[in-house]
């Protein structure tokens, strides 16, 4: 939804709104400032913007996508290289941060996605505009796709989300305008649809939470033998199927509940696009935990793999690596070099390790615990 519109000077009578009040007769029309041309949008709360569009009356349409890195890039249209697009974002002081397609590298800082903000903005030098032979611009018709942003509370166990998509099914808009330019927009005409929310790893979900606000809508539970209907709770459960999918992982054989991705489906959707708030469903969490190997879970818990030992002066033919050979019949022994006594072992790899231990022939055993913040206490032994 756009809530008001302002530009750089208006030209006559063509006020700003003309380009958001869907009308194709009517234009806002604007000149330079002081620095450039400009037409910005702003919306009716904070939003993630995936698309751009502007329509002037001479039918030039430029379409800009939107990504968390900022938007312009691609960019259908004959001015796509001239012009700046920037979502902003307004903070509590009435000012405005700008995340910009040209700029966003040195904003790192800001915690939101570069696409997402409360407005848009495009914009054009005056050097670009005397390029191009413009001495005023014109916006017929001003249109922003995109997906409200909501700031909620993390979940225990929330798995982390690496990238989401859903399937849009396109159709010719321009035809419905009046206008013979072939141009691709959401289609009315939809079967089915779907969002898959993929992983950075391998995890094995336990529970999809859909959302409103803070208000739980759906919830499924999840198992070895997958996310069923029947574990579902919530009005529209007979709507949708959520599976867990592995696409592109080596890992054949895993539980159905486990993979790096889910999937939530509408089979069918009575040939309509329905937002998936019509179904109460405005943002999905995932929790569940990393999937493990039985194999690397035994050798993470109960042994670090020791690749070799070094000691200080070696007693006659007592090697440190018999320290590490698995009988009990050798032994490392050894003498002080000029500092001290020292036995190390190394890994074949970086681990966190939670406990060391040294048996002797003498059966004189140590074992020291290992934290955070460092091994030795509490440790057992003489």
């Amino acid at each position: 939804p756009l809530k008001s519109a302002e530009s750089s000077i208006i030209l006559r009578y063509n006020d700003p709104e003309f380009g958001i009040d869907g009308k194709m007769n009517t234009s806002a029309k604007f000149v330079s400032d002081e620095d450039s041309f400009w037409y910005q949008v702003h919306f009716d709360g904070l939003y993630c913007v995936d698309q751009v569009m502007s329509l002037d009356a001479d039918i030039y349409t430029h379409t800009w996508t939107c990504t968390e890195s900022g938007c312009g890039d691609p960019c259908e249209g004959r001015m796509c290289q001239y012009v700046d697009v920037t979502v902003l974002n307004e903070n509590h002081q009435n000012t405005f941060t700008e995340l910009s397609s040209k700029s966003c590298g040195d904003l790192s800082s800001i915690k939101i996605p570069a696409n997402c903000g409360d407005g848009v903005k495009i914009s054009m030098s005056k050097a670009n505009a005397k390029t191009l032979g413009y001495d005023y611009f014109e916006v017929s018709e001003f249109s922003v796709t995109g997906r409200r942003q909501t700031l909620r509370r993390k979940f225990e166990e929330e798995i982390p989300v690496k990238s989401a998509e859903s399937s849009v099914l396109l159709y010719d808009l321009m035809s419905e305008l009046g206008i013979n330019t072939p141009r691709r927009y959401i289609s009315d005409d939809v079967s089915s649809w779907y969002i898959k929310i993929y992983f950075p790893d391998t995890y094995c979900v336990d529970k999809v939470l859909s959302l409103i606000g803070p208000v739980t809508t759906h919830s499924w539970e999840c198992f070895k033998e997958g996310c069923g209907t029947t574990s579902c709770k919530g009005s529209r459960c007979g709507y949708f199927r959520v599976s867990v999918l592995n696409e592109g992982s080596h890992d054949t054989d895993l539980p159905d509940n486990c993979g790096n991705a889910v999937k939530i489906s509408i089979p069918e959707a009575d040939n309509k696009v329905l937002d998936f708030d019509y179904f109460g469903i405005s943002e999905v969490v995932v929790m569940g935990f990393p999937f493990v190997s039985e194999l690397v879970t035994r050798q993470q818990i109960w042994a670090v793999p020791l690749k070799s030992a070094e000691s200080s002066i070696i007693l006659r033919y007592n090697d440190p690596e018999f320290g590490i050979d698995g009988k009990m019949n050798t032994s490392a022994k050894f003498v002080s070099d000029e500092d001290s006594f020292w036995y190390q072992v190394h890994f074949d790899g970086l681990y966190c390790v939670d406990q060391v231990m040294s048996l002797d022939a003498d059966i004189y055993t140590h074992t020291w615990t290992c934290t955070e913040s460092g091994c030795g206490d509490p440790c057992e032994g003489r």
